[in-house]
């Protein structure tokens, strides 16, 4: 797995980030790709799904926990 493109994506997250479009378009993986980064980022506790009710039906926002926060830090 490459830590690289893992910590690329938290860096994103870091910045705000919140929107799975958003952080693709961003840093140009491809949608598996970085469905697995996310996967594997949630599994390790490093970022969050949350899901929030929006005026065009509910969204879904990435977060990076603080241990993901440590994580892109150290």
């Amino acid at each position: 797995m490459d830590e690289t493109k893992h910590l690329l994506v938290l860096e994103r997250m870091n910045r705000g980030v919140k929107n799975f479009g958003r952080i693709q378009k961003i840093t140009g993986l491809e949608r598996d790709e970085l469905v697995s980064i996310l996967k594997d980022l949630e599994k390790r506790g490093l970022m969050k799904v949350e899901e929030k009710s929006g005026l065009f039906g509910p969204k879904v926002e990435l977060h990076a926990t603080d241990k993901g926060i440590k994580e892109y830090y150290s």
